[in-house]
């Protein structure tokens, strides 16, 4: 039977059963991830160097950064040409900020933010990106919360690489605190397809623009 055609009583679409939906929602993550991380791996190193400081700067003048103390902000994986946040590191913490960053504990596989005080001081332990030392405690308050993707839409929904780490960890913190993600210009979507558990952040930040998600 097509989708569309009417039974008499009920849309063929109204019929699906909610498993078959899910289903069909992460296929469709696993294509448009596939495609993004092309995209995003046939760009210029010297084009998203200039995107990353035009997104660092355009955080930087958000009102939830202004008297942010408690920053959680991520290593980027550079062999994955993610949005680089070094310098936004480094300016909050010339203002007396804490900055964090995501540590996954390997037996359970959720993710914490730790604060490696220097950021130089982290380590590559197994998952692309480097971490803090996992004998730093964990965080228990954030005020703002940096959160990486390959796609976005104005929803506030992202695209990350599957694994879910940011969508188990942000509900432990925002709210209060604000989730924002940074994403490339050319990454935003007008729509994703969600899944069950699927966490929607507050802002979009691009090279571009910014705005409130709806």
């Amino acid at each position: 039977m097509l989708l569309g055609r009417s039974t008499g009583k009920k849309h063929c679409l109204d019929e699906l059963d909610p498993a078959a939906v899910e289903i069909i929602a992460r296929r469709a993550k696993a294509e448009l991830r596939k495609r993004a991380r092309g995209v995003r791996k046939t760009s210029g190193a010297s084009g998203l160097t200039a995107r990353s400081a035009a997104i660092v700067e355009r955080v930087l003048g958000m009102p939830a950064l202004a008297n942010a103390a408690h920053v959680a902000l991520f290593d980027p994986i550079r062999s994955r040409n993610e949005v680089d946040l070094a310098k936004l590191g480094e300016t909050l913490r010339q203002r007396g900020a804490r900055t964090y960053y995501p540590a996954i504990d390997p037996e359970t596989r959720l993710m914490v933010f730790r604060d490696p005080g220097d950021p130089e001081a982290m380590n590559e332990l197994g998952f692309g990106f480097r971490e803090p030392d996992p004998a730093l405690p964990a965080a228990t308050r954030l005020d703002v919360v940096l959160v990486p993707a390959l796609r976005a839409d104005p929803r506030g929904h992202r695209l990350g690489y599957g694994a879910g780490y940011y969508d188990r960890a942000l509900p432990g913190f925002c709210p209060p605190a604000v989730s924002i993600i940074v994403v490339f210009e050319f990454e935003l979507a007008p729509e994703l397809p969600v899944t069950p558990g699927d966490f929607a952040c507050d802002w979009v930040v691009t090279d571009k623009q910014m705005f409130k998600a709806e």
